[in-house]
């Protein structure tokens, strides 16, 4: 806590020059960088029974001049390395050596005093792997100077050793470290940002829209993804977040994930973005990518591979995956489309912010600082920009859909009758609860001679503007049907005749009652559709109708039954389409059958009206939280024999 509090009062100082960050005009020496002093010897010491090294027990020790950044040559498969350096004279404030690039175990030592530990070495001198620091802070006694200064490596990773050394007091190294990584940490939170907005508002207001429009949403997810990680990726790879948290092995594994989900997940984008040739190349390269950053990671934790062995394989794939690459680029390019100039001059800008800093990191340029961050920053708001591109286009098109939709259900709606039948021997009451989008369901009622009333309740496949059109065609065929014949298996068969050669795929199910209370009798034929239920009052039971009958609009032929029931006063008769069965609730079980019955038995002794409005109020409770159908739900409910519609 000290330490942090340290690091924010020094952030907060950086600019002012105050004493205690070593500012202008502080008595306090300015750091000195040891690079050019140190000395290397490869092999390990032996150690006293107190653990202090005992150099003078190994002859012929020889110490070489070495100067950082550069490692020791001849390394050979050796993983224990020495390196001293002689503390120079300077009045420092609480002073302290600042290094960087410690691999990956070490202990510091004081001529024969241990002053600091990263990891811990075991009884034979093999080092346990801690994770890895960005830097290591190796706080000094007052009396260190002129005195040597010892480092102790162990190392199977590629590097040992240090990049660099730097003598000064704590306050000014803490305030060099927060100065330089200030910019790149920004950055990173600036990516998390970004990646969050995006998913706020794909959350908010995409996910919905591209589950009612079309497949194609996980554009958003692959950037999303990209946002999040390198945000992570990019603080874990900063030396600020040791002073906020210092947990290395996490920082470590933050890292790794961040730069293998954001290379995932890129390649992700590009393969959603850019259709070319190579597409299928493209999509193997993401699963590979995807299932090898999971799959490494987790063995990792689980202790079945070093964490730093995963790098070098997932490198290489990626290095496979550049000359296809390479051919995206070259091929999007050359199409002129304004996103392929925004990808290809992000990804340039990432790569040559990625090789000067390589040639920096190997002594070939001045070492001013890395700057792929920034490149990092301008290839992720180019693809952020395509990501915009495509949220207007999607705009522009799912509101020229909403239109159409409109205008369909306008067609829908017009199919519907006004208002229901107002008639002196039965009640009829309807319910028509549409789901978001255009459904195919439709009812319509002929009057005929002698109080008789005919009733056709219908459920066209799929949704939409031809669902729409077809629910048109479906009522004046009825309406010229319903004239010819008063055979409700004639009619439907009709219906088919006409219908067959302009459903193109399409089919419907159709139920037709003719009800006849004068006679109390009623004929029902069904081509297809769920069954007509019937709530006989006076005895409390529910008879099911279900005559013989296939879909309309998918056979040349269509052979349906007619069925003849008995009706008197009292009888309940509830017509519904299959979107009323199908409605699921939270946990994804359907209404079902028996929940229906269970209702008719529950309600059935109400009116008609009440009746309606009830199932009404219970089916959106059902749907609760969505708040949404799947599919049109109608119901007719007609009772018999209770007189006109109050």
């Amino acid at each position: 806590m000290k330490r942090l509090l340290r690091a924010c009062a020094c952030a907060i100082l950086l600019f002012s020059g105050a004493a205690g960050c070593g500012g202008e005009g502080s008595d306090v020496a300015p750091p000195v960088s040891l690079g050019k002093r140190f000395q290397y010897h490869w092999g390990d010491f032996p150690g006293d029974a107190a653990g202090a090294p005992q150099w003078s027990a190994v002859k012929g020790a020889r110490w070489i001049p070495l100067q950082l950044p550069y490692e020791p040559p001849q390394r050979r498969g050796r993983d224990h390395l020495w390196l001293r350096v002689k503390l120079p004279r300077g009045a420092w404030e609480s002073p302290a050596i600042l290094t960087s690039g410690i691999h990956e175990v070490c202990q510091v030592f004081l001529e024969e005093r241990p002053v600091y530990r990263f990891g811990r070495f075991d009884d034979s001198g093999q080092g346990i792997f801690a994770g890895y620091k960005w830097f290591h802070l190796v706080r000094l006694p007052g009396d260190f100077a002129d005195r040597w200064l010892y480092f102790r490596f162990h190392s199977d990773f590629q590097s040992i050793g240090i990049s660099s050394a730097v003598i000064g007091s704590q306050a000014d190294h803490l305030r060099h470290i927060v100065k330089d990584d200030i910019f790149k940490f920004s950055i990173g939170i600036v990516f998390i940002i970004l990646g969050l907005l995006v998913l706020f508002y794909y959350i908010t207001r995409m996910r919905r829209r591209w589950d009612d429009f079309e497949a194609g949403g996980s554009i958003f997810i692959f950037f999303i993804l990209a946002s999040l990680f390198i945000g992570l990726g990019t603080i874990a790879d900063t030396r600020i977040k040791e002073l906020i948290v210092e947990a290395p092995l996490a920082w470590l594994y933050m890292r790794l994930a961040g730069v293998y989900i954001f290379v995932s997940a890129i390649t992700g984008f590009i393969y959603q973005t850019f259709q070319t040739r190579f597409h299928r190349a493209i999509l193997v390269f993401v699963i590979a990518y995807f299932s090898y950053s999971v799959l490494s990671l987790s063995l990792a934790l689980a202790g079945l591979v070093p964490v730093m062995a995963t790098i070098l394989p997932f490198n290489i794939m990626v290095l496979a995956g550049i000359s296809v690459l390479i051919l995206i680029i070259a091929n999007t390019f050359w199409k002129g489309n304004r996103e392929s100039y925004l990808f290809v001059f992000g990804i340039l800008v990432f790569i040559a912010t990625g090789i000067r800093d390589s040639l920096v990191d190997m002594g070939m340029l001045p070492r001013y600082g890395f700057i792929q961050h920034w490149g990092m920053l301008v290839f992720v708001l180019s693809i952020g920009v395509i990501v915009v591109y495509r949220i207007v286009d999607f705009n522009r098109r799912y509101y020229g859909y909403t239109y159409e939709m409109r205008l369909a259900r306008q067609i829908q709606m017009s199919v519907l009758p006004a208002e229901n039948p107002d008639l002196r021997e039965m009640t009829v009451a309807t319910v028509y609860m549409p789901m978001v989008s255009v459904g195919g369901d439709f009812y319509a009622f002929r009057h005929m001679e002698g109080g008789r009333l005919g009733i056709l309740i219908s459920d066209i496949s799929g949704h939409g503007v031809p669902s729409a059109l077809i629910s048109l065609m479906a009522k004046v065929i009825f309406d010229y049907e319903s004239g010819s014949t008063e055979d409700p298996a004639l009619l439907l068969e009709g219906m088919n005749r006409r219908l067959r050669q302009q459903m193109e795929g399409n089919f419907l199910t159709a139920g037709y009652l003719v009800i006849d209370p004068g006679e109390g009798r009623a004929l029902f034929a069904s081509a297809g559709h769920p069954p007509l239920m019937v709530w006989r009052g006076g005895l409390g039971v529910i008879e099911e109708f279900k005559p013989r009958g296939r879909v309309i609009g998918y056979f040349d032929e269509l052979s349906c039954a007619t069925r003849e029931m008995a009706i008197g006063r009292g009888d309940k008769i509830i017509m519904i389409t299959d979107g009323l069965l199908e409605a699921r609730n939270i946990d994804g079980e359907q209404f079902g059958n028996g929940s229906f019955q269970r209702f008719i038995r529950e309600r059935g002794g109400l009116p008609a009206s009440q009746f309606a409005g009830a199932l009404t109020a219970r089916m959106r409770e059902w749907i609760l939280p969505e708040k949404r159908f799947e599919d049109d739900v109608t119901v007719v409910v007609i009772d018999i024999g209770e007189g006109p519609a109050a």
